[in-house]
């Protein structure tokens, strides 16, 4: 494991934002080529910056100055797995939805399965 991604996982044990902060900038120094950010379908770019165990992983997102328009279809949506979060720069805002069961509606309720690395949606 890099050692970076190593002292940002210690940083979230610890929940030291310092040492946070502080690992990724030394990430993002030591490997400021290989880093390519992909685009993720809610319009935010992203990279991963390495695993942490068989089931965990960093990741890095950014929605600054994106200027892609994300996918209506997944405005609103859950997550099947458990996350933290680091914000460097801004806010996070999480709304929590209750989903209640109506004829005149225009919207699906999908159930998330997980399975190597891949997520599949089931209606």
């Amino acid at each position: 494991m890099d050692k970076d991604v190593l002292n940002i996982n210690r940083g979230f044990i610890t929940r030291d934002s310092e040492k946070i902060y502080s690992s990724l900038l030394s990430y993002i120094i030591n490997n400021i080529r290989k880093i390519v950010f992909q685009k993720h379908p809610l319009g935010f770019k992203y990279f991963k910056l390495g695993k942490i165990s068989n089931t965990e992983e960093f990741r890095l997102h950014f929605w600054i100055d994106t200027n892609e328009n994300q996918d209506n279809e997944l405005q609103i949506h859950d997550h099947s797995f458990n996350f933290e979060s680091f914000v460097v720069y801004g806010i996070l805002k999480n709304t929590k939805f209750k989903s209640k069961k109506d004829i005149s509606s225009n919207g699906y309720i999908y159930n998330v399965k997980f399975r190597n690395e891949k997520s599949r949606l089931v209606l």
